[in-house]
């Protein structure tokens, strides 16, 4: 089984975006990047054995702190997606989402970008969860149905970001008639 590595970026403000981290990660680094340079580090493996490959995901949580502004361009660099996380009740929170994605596509046009709206409910100690998926040039929609399961949930976002990464480097098959 082949192996691959790509980068990905998980960008959100104020919305509690490190709640999902436990969901996120297979190892992560030293908490100490986070604080002097804006971004924990994550990795999660992906199997995709249908196209016999293992994605390793070198996940940038980046800090949405305004004295990291400087630094987001130069963190959003070279990634192949992104994961843009928005409260769906808090207007300001989709508008930054927008932004993310239109930042992310000026810098990596040909990436992937996802979108992860949260719907915090009380006494709730996870969000109900919607996931939106960005092309450059166009939106699809990929659900518009809650995820119970956060675990689940976050194993089909990263199989789905892993599929579609891929996708426009498999070449078809040319029979030789």
């Amino acid at each position: 089984m082949s192996k691959v590595s790509k980068k990905i970026c998980i960008l959100g403000c104020e919305i509690g975006k490190s709640r999902l981290n436990p969901y996120l990660l297979d190892y992560q680094c030293n908490d100490l990047h986070y604080s002097t340079i804006g971004v924990k580090i994550y990795h999660k493996a992906v199997e995709l054995t249908e196209r016999e490959l293992t994605f390793q995901f070198v996940i940038w949580d980046l800090a949405s702190h305004s004295k990291y502004n400087r630094l987001l361009n130069s963190y959003l660099k070279g990634a192949s997606g992104a994961l843009v996380v928005a409260d769906i009740n808090r207007q300001e929170t989709i508008e930054k989402l927008v932004k993310y994605v239109q930042l992310f596509f000026s810098i990596n046009p040909h990436g992937v970008a996802m979108a992860i709206l949260t719907q915090p409910e009380i006494g709730k100690e996870l969000p109900i969860i919607y996931l939106v998926q960005f092309k450059q040039g166009e939106q699809l929609i990929l659900s518009c149905q809650s995820y119970p399961n956060t675990y689940q949930f976050m194993d089909e976002i990263f199989k789905t970001l892993a599929i579609e990464i891929v996708e426009p480097d498999i070449l078809p098959v040319v029979s030789e008639d």
